[in-house]
């Protein structure tokens, strides 16, 4: 018989079994579930370390692109601004001089606020009028020379006037050795890109990779800006998540986490322990809690996923913009193998970017390389930009091509320039006939015999310089150029005679000229080469822009506010839907039989359309009564519309008809007058 006793001892290991049996199920459920929450958070950390990789490595390459493009866009100002460099370089102590070339630095530069030149020891040769240019600055300029001029070229400092950084590019003004033109500029560029890059509960910062631990730039801007130390601290040091260095300058990128517990684990250990103490009682709320920390996760993950898409759209953006520039690009790296090559270089060379990326340029493009190889080589082996035009064969085109070596890489744009070939050589052939020396045409017309000698000087020449054609008739041409250009005239005209080659013949270059007074001013020339007579006459076409330059630099400033414009500025959708016109816009509105939020023609919205798909400005002549005005389709992609630039050219087509109208007879003329 089974007592008492031993039917409760019985109920006691049941449920004693039970108990166990639900401690240990619950246990186990305990260790899944923190198994699965360990394993939640270490997907969030490494999924974390991958965006702040992409994040680092993103901004370090626009960094690193924003600095190449100011790199060639100050090689290219000191080739357009030679005249000033060259007039700075050889009277340093000029205000005047010097103020004009900053002028035009911060026209076209939004960033840049000082300039210098200096020569090939780094030593600036130009009067410090504003004091930018400091020790620090020097010795920046040295250390240039002394690494032979070669990456990096980039130097960012404080100073006392304010926190900059310079672009530094040689330039070749003439004499024996090269000077070194650079640009100061402020870090904002710099600063914008750290601020979009950088993630929640992170800060991206640029340090110093020759001093440990100096910050140069943050997303709030320079270093004086910053409200802390110029130095990380070793707390700050410890926070350090990623680093990648910024190519060919010397700052290295790192991401440091704003909040030293973001992703410890240290909430899961601290559940994990609670419930373990509160098993029995509190085993449904630990279920409940690990669900909701398991749904803040997945919140968390989904951030994290959201900034990964945006990073890679941004990553994808730049890609956007090589593919839908007009120019072909190609890539190669140091051993000329194909890395890159967006899709107008495709068509351009017939190729598929699957197919020829990773290949050799022998193996991948032979018809380019057998053409243009050699001085595509010469940009690598001088470590200096190539710019030269050729006939590519397969295509029958003219290109103009840019080589841009790199130390690991060199990129390729290629140009058609077929077109503008054609139009040039027929302008040269009409140049040819029209140029002469005629008292009535509005140009100022100065002929010269092989050794320089002015033979006429036309009444328009006499307006322009000053002289009187007595005056200046009879004496060499360099009494109307500056000092600086008077010793390279003879040897523009020796070079012509030995080789057959001159800079000058059948170009139109902007140059300066001098009154009979001393005062310099812009001049626009074309010199044609004739023969007469077995004689060889140069015929010079000068016409006098200061007008325009003034004119130009105010249309630019104008442009920047459109309701004090007094050129028509209208703003168009690709609805065909007039958002905005300001007042001198009447005159088109009223052409086209159209109101402020009325339908443009449907003429004007394909030329709308044209311009937001092409991504490229688009000219169009639209006649207003007796008016004839030019008009510039100017198009805003991301703001999904197009501006609009009324510019009045009824006079200028006027005086192009009466030019025309001269030159039918010029050559004509020429011949009679030397023949007389």
């Amino acid at each position: 018989m089974v007592g008492p006793e031993h039917t409760i001892n019985d109920a006691y290991t049941r449920w004693q079994r039970i108990f166990w049996l639900m401690m240990v199920l619950l246990c186990s459920a305990i260790s899944l579930l923190v198994w699965n929450a360990y394993n939640r958070n270490i997907n969030a950390q490494a999924l974390q370390a991958s965006m702040v990789q992409g994040a680092a490595v993103g901004a370090a390459h626009e960094i690193t692109l924003h600095v190449q493009a100011l790199r060639t866009a100050v090689r290219l100002f000191a080739e357009k601004e030679r005249v000033l460099l060259q007039q700075l370089a050889v009277d340093p102590n000029n205000v005047d001089i010097y103020a004009l070339l900053l002028q035009r630095v911060k026209v076209y530069f939004d960033d840049g606020f000082a300039v210098t030149l200096a020569d090939d020891r780094g030593d600036p040769v130009v009067a410090d009028f504003d004091g930018f240019v400091g020790q620090v600055c020097q010795a920046d300029l040295r250390s240039f020379t002394q690494n032979a001029f070669v990456m990096p070229d980039v130097y960012i400092h404080p100073n006392s006037i304010g926190y900059h950084f310079d672009i530094l590019a040689l330039v070749n003004l003439g004499r024996p050795k090269p000077h070194i033109f650079f640009i100061s500029f402020y870090p904002r560029k710099i600063a914008s890109i750290l601020s979009r890059y950088q993630l929640t509960r992170h800060q991206l910062m640029l340090l110093n990779n020759k001093v440990v631990g100096l910050i140069e730039v943050d997303e709030h801007g320079s270093r004086d800006s910053m409200s802390r130390d110029h130095f990380i601290s070793d707390t700050e040091r410890a926070r350090i998540l990623y680093t990648t260095p910024v190519d060919q300058t010397r700052w290295e990128l790192v991401d440091m986490s704003s909040d030293p517990q973001q992703y410890s684990g240290q909430a899961v250990w601290q559940e994990t322990a609670v419930a373990i103490i509160a098993l029995t009682l509190l085993s449904l709320y630990f279920l409940f809690a690990l669900r909701q920390h398991i749904r803040h996760i997945d919140a968390q993950n989904a951030t994290l996923r959201a900034q990964a898409k945006e990073i890679q759209d941004r990553s994808e953006q730049v890609i956007n913009i090589l593919e839908r520039t007009t120019d072909a690009y190609v890539e190669f790296d140091a051993d000329w193998k194909c890395t890159y090559l967006n899709r107008q270089a495709g068509k351009l060379l017939d190729q598929a970017p699957d197919l020829v990326i990773g290949q050799n340029i022998w193996d991948a493009f032979p018809d380019l390389a057998g053409a243009f190889y050699k001085d595509m080589q010469k940009a690598q082996t001088e470590a200096a930009v190539q710019v030269f035009s050729g006939f590519f064969a397969p295509s029958q085109r003219w290109l103009e091509i840019h080589v841009h070596p790199m130390p690991e890489r060199v990129t390729v744009f290629m140009r058609d320039v077929t077109q503008e070939r054609a139009t040039w050589e027929q302008l040269k052939d009409s140049e040819a006939r029209s140029q002469a020396i005629l008292d009535h045409i509005a140009d100022a017309i100065i002929t010269i015999d092989k050794d320089g000698i002015i033979e006429t000087f036309n009444p328009t020449a006499e307006q322009v310089f000053q002289y009187r054609a007595a005056e200046a008739i009879g004496k060499n041409v360099k009494m109307l150029m500056p000092d600086v250009d008077r010793d390279h005239h003879d040897q523009h005209l020796g070079r012509y005679y030995t080789s057959g080659a001159g800079e000058l013949i059948d170009k139109t270059r902007e140059l300066v000229g001098r009154r009979k007074d001393g005062r310099l001013f812009p001049l626009e020339l074309c010199v044609t080469r004739v023969k007469i007579h077995d004689r060889d006459i140069f015929v010079g076409a000068l016409r006098d822009i200061s007008v325009r330059k003034e004119v130009e630099s105010r249309i630019r400033e104008l442009a920047r506010f459109p309701d004090e414009n007094p050129a028509p500025v209208l703003r168009v959708g690709t609805d065909g839907v007039i958002s905005y016109a300001n007042r001198p816009a009447v005159v088109l509105l009223r052409a086209w039989e159209t109101d402020v939020h009325g339908d443009v023609p449907a003429k004007i919205l394909h030329l709308v359309r044209d311009a937001l798909a092409t991504g490229a400005p688009v000219d169009h002549e639209v006649a207003c009564l007796e008016r004839v005005y030019r008009v510039t389709f100017m198009p805003v992609p991301e703001g999904g519309y197009v501006n609009l630039y009324g510019d009045d050219i009824t006079d200028r087509k006027r005086a192009a008809q009466e030019l025309k109208n001269h030159r039918d007879n010029l050559e004509e003329l020429v011949s009679e007058r030397y023949r007389l």
